[in-house]
């Protein structure tokens, strides 16, 4: 920016309309202001800086303070300035608010505060004050802080930018070679960063929590891979280890499987005998029908006997009569034989249906613990996030309790704030007072030294004797001499009023620094706790049409607002934290459980039953005696008959033979 022309209209000590013509100082971009004290150097910074930013150079004169006083009161006060900013040139016009006459009639009005930025183009003018000055920062780059700092640099200000924190010039540097869009990049990949730092801290503790949760019989054939597996902490190294103990998993489940099947095929066995039992029940009673009927046939023999008895002489009738006693004791035997069998056959027929029982006791406990099984897996794995959730909710209320703490801070920041702006007002309320002592005491000793070089003639002359030459006029002779006024001051008094001015001024700079540097205070304060807001709060203060003013009622109100809203989110994260840990529990529980219930399935697997004996022959029918009986799975009708698959023995060919004299020819049994 380089200032081109500007114009004074009673501003400061100019109390007529002036013009400075800066560009005859040329283009080399550095200029220096020098002149003695109270010649109008500040003046002229304070008029620039007004123009553009509505504030004097120094911060401490306001707009209303800046009128001059020994205009007359139909001149206007304005400060109009034309500077150019690459190459473009630009005209601002800006009058403070002060005290005119009234067009019409008589008395004082109070012409308002007002600004005009003219383009060189043809774009319409901007007019408001506020408008005037977020224009002027856009087309210069700088707001009024920086500006003061780096452009036009009043005596002693030069030092405030050497001074300052490495932030605050880092960010006038970055507006001023216009490296913002640097700043957003590195700020966004620092988000990013922080992004993907958070969540392989998330990732980890996840894989922590699950790792920790792990629970292992020390009997388990994997126990070292999973006790490795819980003190891993290397991710790729636990991923290894899981992928393994997957594997293993998965061979273990396919034995599993495989053991099922053998234990359900047995099973089909065990009905297959049972069904055997079933049939050899039913042989058995026909067997005992039999028997009944050989007992009602008893009589028969004794009677027989009886008859042989009687008739012993004749040996033909008694050899048959022989035959027939041999052939009945026979068939008495082969009844002993096999009613020793139907009890053995009743003996394996209540035991083939308890373990049938048994094992439709055990299955349906099965049934029921895999069940219960399913529905823990399917609780677990809806609480399967229940640590992450934990952790994260953890995380955040970590993070509201240092949002309260921030919150803390800056209230005590504003309340900071409010007691230093007191402080500079009531310091401005000294200084006001002191510079109206200083006039006052500037009057008075004004009026006392031209009151005492008034009566100079009066002392003069009454000192003069007659006779004794004037030391004026050198004349001897004094008939008029000028008389000393009653009101003439001494000169102890003009000395005493030029102390009391003296003092004044030095109490007026006294108090005119302490102003200075309590404002400054309070604006630093304030800048501060602004900044303070802003990181804070962004949302609060910045808006996409420009900076939202800050005041303490505002902060005050912004302040109670996000109190309320921090202490309805605690609560609300306390709740949910709870519920995280409830679910944690239980799913601790969960898992328990789940190692109980595996236990039991594994207990109550279907048993082994006792291996029943069926009937290993096929009886066809056809006369006993006459019939063809066939053995399928005996291989030595003379020998022992065995099952071929147990290879156990069933029944001998004694036995057999038994069946043939007993078996009705009418009845098929068939062995399984």
């Amino acid at each position: 920016m380089r200032p081109l022309r500007l114009t004074l209209s009673a501003f400061g000590p100019y109390a007529a309309e002036t013009t400075l013509d800066l560009e005859k100082l040329g283009k080399g971009g550095l200029y220096l202001i020098t002149g003695d004290t109270g010649a109008g150097k500040t003046t002229i910074f304070d008029a620039i800086t007004y123009a553009l930013y509505d504030h004097s150079s120094s911060g401490i004169r306001e707009g209303s303070m800046l009128r001059c006083k020994y205009a007359d009161d139909k001149t206007p006060t304005f400060v109009e300035l034309e500077f150019e900013v690459h190459g473009v040139r630009y005209t601002v016009r800006r009058n403070p608010e002060y005290q005119r006459p009234k067009a019409r009639g008589e008395g004082m009005t109070t012409e308002k505060a007002d600004a005009t930025l003219t383009y060189p183009d043809d774009r319409p003018p901007v007019t408001k004050a506020k408008d005037v000055t977020a224009a002027v920062q856009e087309i210069i780059g700088l707001d009024y802080n920086q500006f003061s700092q780096i452009v036009l640099i009043a005596q002693g200000q030069f030092t405030k930018l050497l001074n300052a924190s490495t932030e605050e010039r880092s960010r006038i540097f970055r507006k001023l070679f216009r490296t913002q869009r640097y700043a957003q990049l590195q700020e966004r990949l620092q988000a990013e960063a922080s992004a993907l730092n958070q969540q392989r801290t998330a990732q980890n503790a996840k894989l922590d929590s699950l790792l920790g949760g792990l629970q292992f019989s020390p009997e388990d054939p994997d126990a070292e891979a999973l006790r490795t597996l819980c003190a891993q902490t290397v991710p790729e190294t636990a991923l290894s280890l899981l992928d393994t103990l997957t594997a293993r998993q998965a061979a273990a489940l396919e034995e599993a499987g495989t053991a099922l099947q053998a234990t359900e095929a047995q099973l089909d066995t065990v009905q297959q005998q049972l069904g055997a039992a079933a049939q050899a029940q039913r042989l058995a009673q026909q067997l005992a029908a039999r028997q009944a009927e050989l007992v009602a046939a008893r009589p028969a023999l004794d009677a027989a006997r009886a008859e042989a008895d009687r008739h012993a002489g004749d040996a033909a009738q008694l050899d048959a009569l022989t035959a027939q006693v041999t052939q009945a004791q026979s068939a008495l035997a082969a009844y002993d034989t096999l009613d020793a069998l139907c009890r053995q056959q009743t003996e394996a027929r209540d035991a083939a249906r308890l373990a049938a029982a048994q094992a439709q006791k055990r299955r349906t406990q099965l049934d029921s613990l895999n069940a219960a099984l399913a529905a823990a897996e399917t609780e677990l794995a809806a609480l399967a996030n229940a640590d992450t959730r934990l952790l994260a909710l953890q995380n955040r209320s970590a993070q509201l309790t240092q949002r309260g703490e921030a919150l803390t801070k800056l209230e005590q920041r504003l309340a900071d704030c409010q007691r230093q702006a007191k402080t500079a007002h009531k310091a401005q309320e000294s200084y006001r007072a002191a510079a109206a002592a200083q006039d006052e005491a500037r009057t008075r000793q004004n009026t006392l030294e031209r009151a005492f070089l008034d009566a100079q003639a009066g002392l003069l002359a009454e000192s003069l004797v007659e006779g004794a030459p004037c030391p004026v006029c050198g004349s001897t002779h004094h008939p008029a001499r000028a008389l000393l006024p009653h009101t003439a001051p001494t000169q102890a008094q003009v000395e005493a009023a030029r102390q009391a001015a003296a003092e004044a001024d030095r109490q007026a700079q006294n108090a005119s620094a302490a102003a200075q540097s309590a404002l400054a205070a309070a604006n630093e304060a304030k800048t501060s706790l602004r900044r303070d807001a802003e990181t804070l709060l962004p949302e609060r203060f910045t808006a996409p049409e420009g900076t939202v003013p800050l005041t303490f009622a505002l902060m005050t109100n912004v302040l109670a607002e996000e109190n309320t809203a921090l202490q309805a989110a605690q609560t609300d994260c306390k709740a949910q934290c709870q519920q995280a840990e409830a679910d944690c529990r239980r799913k601790a529980q969960l898992e328990a459980d789940r190692q109980a219930e595996a236990d039991q399935v594994a207990y109550v697997r279907p048993v082994d039953c006792p291996f029943l004996e069926p009937f290993p022959v096929k009886f066809v029918t056809g006369m006993l005696g006459k019939q063809d009986v066939e053995y399928p799975e005996c291989q030595d009708t003379a020998g022992e008959c065995r099952d071929t698959g147990s290879g156990k023995p069933k029944f001998r060919a004694s036995e057999v033979a038994v069946y043939k004299q007993v078996v009705p020819d009418d009845v098929e049994h068939v062995g399984s």
